[in-house]
């Protein structure tokens, strides 16, 4: 079917296709395959790090961390919060040491 100006109209629901949250084809695949050799790639990158943490340091694997974190676990969308007035909120922070001592 040829697109055109009419083809999607604002406003109107999508049909058709997968459900929202539904994995694609080649995620159920590779998810099989894993599943199938026993590998589960999240174990695999934890027993790595722990093994060249020794060698390459904290500031390295926390790094490494970082960069796989938007893998493990979505990014939230950034939100805009604003006053009762429209103005900038204020926060202050009162921070204790152990035991209540300030």
């Amino acid at each position: 079917m040829a697109r055109t100006r009419t083809s999607f109209k604002k406003g109107k629901r999508k049909t058709g296709g997968r459900k929202r949250g539904t994995p694609n084809e080649r995620t159920l695949e590779a998810r099989a395959v894993f599943e199938k050799h026993g590998y589960d790639p999240l174990e695999s990158l934890i027993a790595y790090r722990k093994k060249i943490e020794k060698d390459q340091g904290e500031e390295y694997c926390t790094n490494l961390d970082l960069k796989l974190l938007p893998y493990l676990w979505p990014q939230r969308k950034a939100v805009e919060h604003s006053g009762e007035t429209g103005g900038h909120w204020n926060f202050t922070m009162h921070l204790d040491k152990p035991g209540g001592e300030k």
